[in-house]
């Protein structure tokens, strides 16, 4: 029992950074020849995070009831991010090889159970997510002064795997009032952010291969629902249940092939997207 308003919040402020440089610089004498040079980074990083508010049960008697869970905010986003860097500077074989893989994996929830109410004034359950997610790999041929030959192959491979799945859920439950009019009724869930995955690589030589492949793949699912019997909400202001989700993708491929004799880039950047609300 409380006289006044009674509110239950969880907040989360999270950010994750992995990175990996694998560069190979050969710095070269005079007349020195260098025979392999393998350069190669790796990076795979997995966030599982999970964000609750819940009052599962019980007998609650308040003016007014907040239930809230906010997974980071518009100013100062969750955030995930993974580079991998890698490249080679010199030799009659070289090789740089960049894999970024991100997982972000969260949760957000925000519920009600099956409790019985006795609150006049408003009932607010809201559940927001907001986070950004950011994957490159990056593979690059700096040839050091004096080391190009025709006779040279250089291969410049770079690939960035972004998988985002976001869970965002407001509910009130199959409650029961004591009181015969509650005031507004307010059921929210929000999804916002930004996911950005890039694979760049380059390579230089008589023989030049840049293969290239960025693959986003995000599920999002958001969504807001109030369980109760109509007869049971005898509300006398507003009644608002409502989900959406503002998230922008962007997948990009480039790959840059400098050969003399053979030259071969090719770039593929696919994006698999599902926004369910």
């Amino acid at each position: 029992t409380v006289e006044g308003a009674m509110t239950v919040g969880a907040t989360s402020n999270v950010s994750y950074t992995t990175t990996a440089d694998g560069s190979a610089v050969v710095p070269l004498e005079e007349n020195e020849k260098v025979g392999t040079s393998v350069g190669v980074a790796v990076v795979v990083q997995v966030v599982d995070s999970s964000n609750e508010a819940t009052v599962a049960n019980g007998t609650i008697t308040a003016k007014s009831l907040s239930v809230t869970a906010n997974s980071g905010s518009a100013e100062a986003p969750n955030g995930s991010t993974a580079k991998a860097q890698a490249g080679f500077s010199a030799g009659e074989f070289g090789l740089g090889g960049a894999i970024a893989v991100n997982v972000y994996l969260a949760k957000t929830t925000a519920y009600v159970g099956e409790a019985v109410l006795t609150v006049t004034d408003a009932i607010t359950i809201g559940a927001a997510d907001y986070s950004n997610t950011v994957t490159e790999g990056i593979a690059s041929c700096e040839q050091t002064e004096g080391a190009f030959n025709e006779k040279n192959t250089g291969v410049g491979a770079g690939i960035a795997l972004g998988i985002t799945g976001n869970t965002v859920e407001a509910k009130l439950g199959e409650v029961s009032f004591t009181n015969e009019e509650i005031g507004s009724v307010s059921v929210t869930a929000a999804s916002e952010g930004n996911t950005e995955v890039t694979a760049k690589a380059g390579a230089a030589g008589g023989t030049s291969v840049a293969p290239v492949v960025a693959l986003d793949v995000t599920d999002i699912t958001v969504g807001a629902q109030i369980m109760a019997a109509p007869d049971a909400l005898n509300s006398t202001g507003d009644v608002t249940v409502s989900a959406g989700s503002k998230r922008k993708n962007k997948a990009t491929a480039d790959a840059a092939a400098a050969g003399s004799k053979v030259a071969v880039g090719a770039a593929i950047a696919i994006g698999v997207v599902n926004v369910d609300t």
